[in-house]
């Protein structure tokens, strides 16, 4: 059976309205008549559905075999922000109500909602305790049981559930630190000039150590760094340096350490020469964010901007350290296309997008 979404139309709606009456049915008659009753939805409520162009329905070879409401955005239902257990995904998230499928739709229903966790990576969804059919198939779906939620509608509690799709999620979910990192930080495209000189900072100093383990101690070099501010560290002597090694709340490692000053020092003379150091990034890829694979670990680029920053003495910058760095602020983006972020931040704009050594300017302010 061949599927396809589409947006519903008026033409639809006696379809879409006898797709319905199964459903109430089928419902009744597999020990769940309390979810829709005999009147749920409402016509009236369907028409706003399409008009508000938030209706689809699932055809298979031209027929329509299965409806369902489907939205988007930061807290998009109400109805979930008062939950007896707790969603793991972030704030902006998608969401299904209202799924049902003809007599003939097998399968319908999981090809409707992985459509939709395909559109956000981060999909939530409720349904009655008595719909053992659809607990059923969502938990097949990969979806998980999140807790109990009330719809102002009924009376009934509503039983909810969330799949989120991240890079690497078997890792994320293991650990709230790194997941938090990936889902607001990690591959969102950076301009702010402190956050991006922290990320550089940060970034040397985790070679050879674990990520998990910079995250841990970020507060600690925020403190021992002065706020990351490049000025200020610019200007630590060596007493400032047998201070930092005495602090067991960083990375103590002289040669690393003594690297951050004399980097700092470098990256005040790329904001005198580029403007800014966000400039100076991101005139390598003409201000855009270059898709790149996640398991790489150099290209082109990285090898370029490490030979760029080498050449102007900034230490510890090989390709590999450059590489995860330009990931880390989104100037190359590894989001797999699945991932909640990759939906979030748009990144098909970034398709046609490629890395061209030759458009890079060689030097002073890209006012282009």
């Amino acid at each position: 059976m061949n599927l396809t979404i589409r947006k519903t139309g008026e033409m639809d709606l006696p379809a879409v309205l006898a797709i319905y009456r199964h459903a109430r049915t089928f419902m009744r008659e597999h020990g769940n008549p309390r979810q829709w009753g005999d009147k749920w939805p409402p016509e009236a409520l369907i028409r706003e559905d399409i008009r508000r162009e938030k209706s689809y329905v699932c055809e298979a070879d031209g027929k329509v075999e299965a409806t369902f409401f489907y939205d988007e955005g930061e807290n998009v239902e109400p109805a979930y922000s008062v939950i007896d257990g707790s969603f793991t995904g972030p704030a902006r998230y998608g969401v299904v109500h209202r799924i049902a499928a003809s007599e003939n739709g097998h399968g319908a229903g999981s090809f409707c909602v992985n459509w939709a966790v395909s559109q956000c990576g981060n999909l939530r969804i409720d349904t009655h305790p008595d719909n053992l059919v659809m607990q059923n198939m969502l938990q097949k779906n990969g979806f998980r049981y999140c807790g109990i939620v009330h719809i102002p509608e009924d009376d009934d509690p509503r039983y909810a559930y969330e799949k989120v799709v991240r890079c690497g999620e078997r890792y994320y979910l293991k650990n709230e630190r790194l997941t938090r990192y990936h889902d607001e930080e990690w591959g969102k495209p950076e301009h702010d000039e402190q956050k991006l000189y922290e990320m550089f900072l940060l970034e040397f100093f985790q070679a050879g150590v674990s990520w998990e383990l910079l995250l841990k101690k970020r507060e600690n070099f925020r403190s021992a760094f002065d706020n990351f501010d490049a000025e200020k560290i610019a200007a630590f002597g060596p007493e400032k340096v047998d201070t930092l090694m005495q602090d067991p709340g960083i990375i103590r490692n002289r040669r690393k350490i003594e690297a951050a000053i004399g980097n700092a020092r470098v990256v005040l003379k790329l904001r005198e020469e580029f403007g800014s150091f966000s400039n100076y990034l991101w005139h390598f890829t003409e201000n855009r964010s270059i898709p790149e694979r996640m398991d790489a670990v150099t290209d082109q680029l990285s090898d370029d901007v490490s030979k760029d920053m080498k050449k102007r003495g900034i230490r510890f910058a090989g390709s590999v350290t450059v590489f995860s760095f330009l990931q880390a602020v989104g100037i190359l983006y590894c989001h797999d296309p699945e991932c909640l972020c990759f939906h979030r931040d748009h990144a098909e704009t970034f398709a046609q997008n490629h890395y061209q050594p030759e458009n890079r300017v060689s030097g002073g302010r890209n006012d282009r």
